[in-house]
């Protein structure tokens, strides 16, 4: 073999490597390692990506059911037992220095705290209000004179055709020993029957009224309805609503059913049911969908930087000896001839 000449004094030479602006940082979570060796990962783009998505929909899926049965403990539960999870995951994997997996689990940690976020306000919104009246009867038909006794266990209410609140008798107790001073609404439901004096249901409302007139509890597309909600127990047990059916009865000579339910006045009490639970489930879908598209993008994204592509200008290959290495010293071989072809002689 032949001994190659040096490359002239100036000329550029190559090193394989990376450029000393590309290196990168010691004290980057995305270092691919340290001392020219790749960094030991399992991680893959499909766990970046799905991963995180998975724990975000199982998450939502759980306070779906939770928030439907109302199994309040395990709204608890979850939160605590994930995030304990995945902290424990995190500390271990960030101890062991495999940034891959450090990165995954940080992920994971947002889809988590973004999931109890959303399931959090979309069981205090809707989830809490289906339930309770999901365990509630549903009465038809019902006649504005029939005892309220008969209804105690009723949370939604569909009257007779000719069943209306009767606004003309308003009242409106202002309770001026509070600090907000609410106003509590009272107005009798009638069928029509300007001489019937005994009342069992209530349509009620707060800060809808004055004092005798103009009973706005009533929602636009509920006028000229024959539906109510019954109000929960702790509000039908309010002393304002108490006293305001007192007010009623003493303005308007009536008398109030020895068990009266008071309602809120809708135009279709089961479709509302029914559509609190479909637009949970339309939420989750919408929003599941929107975030797997994003965590697309930031796996694919977080993959590329903790793992480069094979740039032959960035990676270094371990198998490879050093760049300093990489040319032998100038000068002739020791003890060799110089050239490959032939001789000279002497």
């Amino acid at each position: 073999g032949g001994y190659a000449p040096p490359p002239p004094l100036g000329a550029s030479t190559y090193v394989q490597g990376p450029p000393p602006d590309r290196l990168p940082s010691e004290h980057s979570m995305l270092r691919s390692g340290g001392n020219g060796k790749p960094a030991e990962s399992r991680a893959n783009i499909w766990e970046l990506v799905l991963v995180p998505w998975f724990f975000l929909v199982l998450v939502l899926a759980c306070f779906l059911q939770a928030g439907t049965y109302g199994y309040y403990l395990t709204l608890v539960a979850i939160p605590v037992i994930l995030l304990a999870l995945n902290l424990s995951f995190l500390q271990y994997q960030y101890k062991h220095k495999k940034n891959a997996e450090v990165v995954l689990g940080l992920l994971c940690l947002v889809a988590i705290v973004i999931s109890l976020s959303v399931g959090t306000y979309s069981v205090s919104k809707s989830l809490t209000e289906y339930h309770r009246l999901s365990q509630g009867a549903s009465y038809f038909n019902v006649l504005p004179s029939e005892a309220g006794a008969s209804k105690l266990d009723a949370t939604t209410l569909s009257f007779t055709n000719a069943t209306l609140v009767d606004t003309s008798r308003t009242f409106g107790y202002t309770d001026t020993r509070t600090q907000k001073k609410s106003t509590f609404c009272v107005a009798p439901v009638s069928d029509g029957d300007v001489y019937r004096r005994r009342v069992q249901f209530w349509a009620a409302g707060l800060d809808c009224c004055e004092a005798h007139s103009n009973f706005n509890c009533l929602s636009p597309s509920s006028i000229g309805s024959h539906g109510a909600l019954v109000l929960p127990a702790d509000m039908q047990q309010l002393e304002g609503f108490k006293r305001a059916v007192l007010g009623a009865e003493s303005a308007y000579d009536l008398t109030a059913g020895d068990n009266y339910l008071l309602v809120q006045w809708h135009e279709d009490p089961v479709g509302y049911r029914n559509g609190l639970f479909s637009g949970t489930m339309l939420l989750f879908g919408i929003f599941a969908g929107v975030y797997l598209i994003i965590s697309m993008m930031v796996g694919c994204a977080a993959r590329s930087a903790l793992f480069p592509k094979e740039d032959p200008d960035y990676i270094v290959d371990p198998r490879q000896p050093s760049p300093t290495a990489s040319l032998p010293a100038s000068g002739p071989p020791p003890g060799g001839a110089v050239g490959g072809g032939g001789g000279g002689g002497g």
